[in-house]
Protein backbone atom coordinates (compact mmCIF):
# COMPACT_ATOMS: atom_id res chain seq x y z
CA UNK A 1 0.00 0.00 0.00
CA UNK A 2 2.96 2.33 -0.57
CA UNK A 3 1.29 4.06 -3.51
CA UNK A 4 -2.28 4.09 -2.20
CA UNK A 5 -2.81 3.68 1.54
CA UNK A 6 -6.35 5.04 1.16
CA UNK A 7 -7.40 1.73 -0.38
CA UNK A 8 -7.22 -0.03 2.98
CA UNK A 9 -9.19 2.80 4.54
CA UNK A 10 -12.02 2.33 2.05
CA UNK A 11 -12.20 -1.34 2.99
CA UNK A 12 -12.65 -0.40 6.65
CA UNK A 13 -15.21 2.28 5.77
CA UNK A 14 -17.12 -0.17 3.64
CA UNK A 15 -17.07 -2.69 6.48
CA UNK A 16 -18.49 -0.13 8.92
CA UNK A 17 -21.27 1.06 6.58
CA UNK A 18 -22.25 -2.48 5.59
CA UNK A 19 -22.32 -3.45 9.28
CA UNK A 20 -24.62 -0.49 10.03
CA UNK A 21 -26.99 -1.58 7.29
CA UNK A 22 -26.86 -5.15 8.57
CA UNK A 23 -27.68 -3.97 12.08
CA UNK A 24 -24.49 -5.22 13.73
CA UNK A 25 -23.07 -1.74 14.45
CA UNK A 26 -24.93 1.12 16.11
CA UNK A 27 -25.37 3.95 13.63
CA UNK A 28 -25.61 6.86 16.05
CA UNK A 29 -21.95 7.26 16.97
CA UNK A 30 -19.58 10.10 16.01
CA UNK A 31 -17.53 7.79 13.79
CA UNK A 32 -20.46 6.32 11.88
CA UNK A 33 -22.13 9.73 11.50
CA UNK A 34 -18.91 11.12 10.02
CA UNK A 35 -18.40 8.16 7.69
CA UNK A 36 -22.03 8.16 6.50
CA UNK A 37 -22.32 11.92 5.98
CA UNK A 38 -23.44 13.27 2.59
CA UNK A 39 -21.04 16.08 1.86
CA UNK A 40 -17.35 16.79 2.08
CA UNK A 41 -14.58 15.06 0.16
CA UNK A 42 -15.10 11.50 -1.06
CA UNK A 43 -18.47 10.69 0.51
CA UNK A 44 -19.53 8.89 -2.65
CA UNK A 45 -16.61 6.48 -2.36
CA UNK A 46 -17.66 5.70 1.21
CA UNK A 47 -21.14 4.66 0.11
CA UNK A 48 -19.83 2.80 -2.93
CA UNK A 49 -17.56 0.81 -0.62
CA UNK A 50 -20.50 0.19 1.71
CA UNK A 51 -22.74 -1.13 -1.07
CA UNK A 52 -19.96 -3.29 -2.50
CA UNK A 53 -18.93 -4.85 0.79
CA UNK A 54 -22.52 -5.20 1.98
CA UNK A 55 -23.12 -7.36 -1.08
CA UNK A 56 -19.92 -9.47 -1.08
CA UNK A 57 -18.22 -8.85 2.25
CA UNK A 58 -15.16 -6.72 3.13
CA UNK A 59 -12.66 -8.23 0.71
CA UNK A 60 -10.07 -5.85 -0.73
CA UNK A 61 -9.61 -8.03 -3.81
CA UNK A 62 -13.23 -7.39 -4.79
CA UNK A 63 -12.71 -3.64 -4.63
CA UNK A 64 -9.53 -3.94 -6.68
CA UNK A 65 -11.34 -6.06 -9.27
CA UNK A 66 -14.11 -3.46 -9.63
CA UNK A 67 -11.54 -0.66 -9.83
CA UNK A 68 -9.66 -2.58 -12.54
CA UNK A 69 -12.89 -2.95 -14.50
CA UNK A 70 -13.51 0.81 -14.51
CA UNK A 71 -9.87 1.42 -15.40
CA UNK A 72 -10.13 -0.94 -18.37
CA UNK A 73 -13.43 0.64 -19.43
CA UNK A 74 -11.72 4.04 -19.60
CA UNK A 75 -9.54 2.89 -22.51
CA UNK A 76 -12.29 2.37 -25.15
CA UNK A 77 -14.13 5.51 -24.04
CA UNK A 78 -10.93 7.50 -24.61
CA UNK A 79 -10.69 6.00 -28.10
CA UNK A 80 -14.32 6.94 -28.84
CA UNK A 81 -13.85 10.53 -27.63
CA UNK A 82 -10.62 11.04 -29.58
CA UNK A 83 -12.18 9.59 -32.72
CA UNK A 84 -15.19 11.90 -32.47
CA UNK A 85 -13.19 15.03 -31.64
CA UNK A 86 -10.34 14.68 -34.13
CA UNK A 87 -11.73 12.19 -36.64
CA UNK A 88 -8.28 10.62 -36.90
CA UNK A 89 -7.67 6.95 -36.24
CA UNK A 90 -3.97 7.42 -35.49
CA UNK A 91 -4.72 10.05 -32.83
CA UNK A 92 -7.34 7.74 -31.35
CA UNK A 93 -4.88 4.84 -31.15
CA UNK A 94 -2.13 6.94 -29.58
CA UNK A 95 -4.60 8.36 -27.05
CA UNK A 96 -5.72 4.85 -26.16
CA UNK A 97 -2.15 3.60 -25.73
CA UNK A 98 -1.22 6.61 -23.57
CA UNK A 99 -4.14 6.14 -21.17
CA UNK A 100 -3.71 2.35 -21.05
CA UNK A 101 -0.03 2.52 -20.07
CA UNK A 102 -0.10 5.75 -18.04
CA UNK A 103 1.72 4.82 -14.78
CA UNK A 104 -0.68 6.63 -12.44
CA UNK A 105 -3.67 5.08 -14.20
CA UNK A 106 -2.19 1.63 -13.65
CA UNK A 107 -1.69 2.35 -9.93
CA UNK A 108 -5.20 3.79 -9.54
CA UNK A 109 -6.84 0.90 -11.38
CA UNK A 110 -5.00 -1.92 -9.64
CA UNK A 111 -5.89 -0.55 -6.20
CA UNK A 112 -9.23 0.42 -4.75
CA UNK A 113 -8.73 4.18 -5.15
CA UNK A 114 -11.24 6.78 -6.26
CA UNK A 115 -8.93 8.44 -8.79
CA UNK A 116 -9.53 5.75 -11.41
CA UNK A 117 -13.28 6.10 -10.99
CA UNK A 118 -13.04 9.89 -11.31
CA UNK A 119 -11.11 9.64 -14.56
CA UNK A 120 -13.63 7.17 -15.99
CA UNK A 121 -16.58 9.42 -15.20
CA UNK A 122 -14.73 12.45 -16.57
CA UNK A 123 -14.28 10.66 -19.90
CA UNK A 124 -17.86 9.38 -19.80
CA UNK A 125 -19.06 12.95 -19.24
CA UNK A 126 -17.17 14.15 -22.32
CA UNK A 127 -18.52 11.21 -24.26
CA UNK A 128 -22.13 12.06 -23.37
CA UNK A 129 -21.67 15.77 -24.16
CA UNK A 130 -20.40 14.87 -27.63
CA UNK A 131 -23.30 12.48 -28.10
CA UNK A 132 -25.90 15.03 -26.97
CA UNK A 133 -24.53 17.61 -29.38
CA UNK A 134 -25.26 15.19 -32.22
CA UNK A 135 -28.53 13.70 -31.00
CA UNK A 136 -30.61 14.12 -27.86
CA UNK A 137 -31.62 10.90 -26.14
CA UNK A 138 -32.86 9.94 -22.70
CA UNK A 139 -29.95 7.51 -22.24
CA UNK A 140 -27.32 10.18 -22.98
CA UNK A 141 -28.89 12.71 -20.61
CA UNK A 142 -29.28 10.10 -17.87
CA UNK A 143 -25.66 8.97 -18.19
CA UNK A 144 -24.54 12.61 -18.14
CA UNK A 145 -26.43 13.25 -14.89
CA UNK A 146 -25.06 10.03 -13.36
CA UNK A 147 -21.50 10.94 -14.38
CA UNK A 148 -21.74 14.44 -12.93
CA UNK A 149 -23.27 13.05 -9.74
CA UNK A 150 -20.44 10.51 -9.44
CA UNK A 151 -17.79 13.21 -9.93
CA UNK A 152 -19.50 15.42 -7.36
CA UNK A 153 -19.63 12.63 -4.78
CA UNK A 154 -16.03 11.57 -5.35
CA UNK A 155 -14.26 14.95 -5.61
CA UNK A 156 -16.62 17.90 -5.34
CA UNK A 157 -14.17 20.65 -6.34
CA UNK A 158 -13.54 18.93 -9.68
CA UNK A 159 -17.29 18.98 -10.22
CA UNK A 160 -17.36 22.79 -10.45
CA UNK A 161 -14.85 22.84 -13.32
CA UNK A 162 -16.49 19.95 -15.11
CA UNK A 163 -20.00 21.39 -14.74
CA UNK A 164 -18.86 24.75 -16.11
CA UNK A 165 -17.22 23.03 -19.08
CA UNK A 166 -20.26 20.83 -19.71
CA UNK A 167 -22.80 23.64 -19.57
CA UNK A 168 -20.56 25.87 -21.67
CA UNK A 169 -20.13 23.17 -24.31
CA UNK A 170 -23.84 22.41 -24.42
CA UNK A 171 -24.93 26.06 -24.57
CA UNK A 172 -22.41 27.04 -27.25
CA UNK A 173 -22.90 23.78 -29.13
CA UNK A 174 -22.08 23.00 -32.73
CA UNK A 175 -25.40 23.74 -34.42
CA UNK A 176 -27.11 27.07 -34.97
CA UNK A 177 -30.56 25.89 -35.98
CA UNK A 178 -33.58 26.56 -33.80
CA UNK A 179 -34.05 22.86 -33.03
CA UNK A 180 -30.43 22.41 -31.93
CA UNK A 181 -30.59 25.48 -29.69
CA UNK A 182 -33.83 24.29 -28.09
CA UNK A 183 -32.30 20.85 -27.61
CA UNK A 184 -29.29 22.29 -25.79
CA UNK A 185 -31.46 24.50 -23.58
CA UNK A 186 -33.61 21.49 -22.72
CA UNK A 187 -30.55 19.47 -21.67
CA UNK A 188 -29.31 22.29 -19.44
CA UNK A 189 -32.72 22.55 -17.79
CA UNK A 190 -32.97 18.79 -17.25
CA UNK A 191 -29.50 18.47 -15.73
CA UNK A 192 -29.94 21.57 -13.54
CA UNK A 193 -33.38 20.41 -12.42
CA UNK A 194 -32.06 16.96 -11.53
CA UNK A 195 -29.34 18.40 -9.32
CA UNK A 196 -31.76 20.82 -7.64
CA UNK A 197 -34.25 18.00 -7.05
CA UNK A 198 -31.57 15.83 -5.44
CA UNK A 199 -30.49 18.72 -3.21
CA UNK A 200 -26.97 18.66 -4.58
CA UNK A 201 -26.86 22.37 -5.29
CA UNK A 202 -27.23 23.14 -1.59
CA UNK A 203 -24.68 20.45 -0.68
CA UNK A 204 -22.21 21.84 -3.22
CA UNK A 205 -22.66 25.36 -1.84
CA UNK A 206 -22.08 24.12 1.71
CA UNK A 207 -18.93 22.24 0.71
CA UNK A 208 -17.62 25.27 -1.17
CA UNK A 209 -18.19 27.56 1.82
CA UNK A 210 -16.53 25.04 4.12
CA UNK A 211 -13.39 24.31 2.11
CA UNK A 212 -12.88 27.41 -0.05
CA UNK A 213 -11.61 29.61 2.77
CA UNK A 214 -8.32 31.37 3.37
CA UNK A 215 -7.80 29.39 6.58
CA UNK A 216 -8.29 26.09 4.75
CA UNK A 217 -5.86 27.07 2.00
CA UNK A 218 -3.31 28.18 4.59
CA UNK A 219 -3.57 24.87 6.44
CA UNK A 220 -3.12 22.94 3.20
CA UNK A 221 -0.12 25.06 2.26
Amino acid sequence: MIFGPDARGYVEIGRVISSVWSGTIYADTPMTRYIMRIGGPGWGMNYFSGVLYWAVGPNMLVGQAVSSFFGAATVPTIYWCAKNVFGNQRVSRYSTICIAFFPSMIVWSTQFLKDGFILFFLVLTMMMVLEIQKKLSAISVTLLVVSLLAIFSLRFYVFYMVAAAVFGSIVIGLGTTTSSILRRVLVVLIVSGAFMYLGLVQTATTDFDRFASIERFENSR
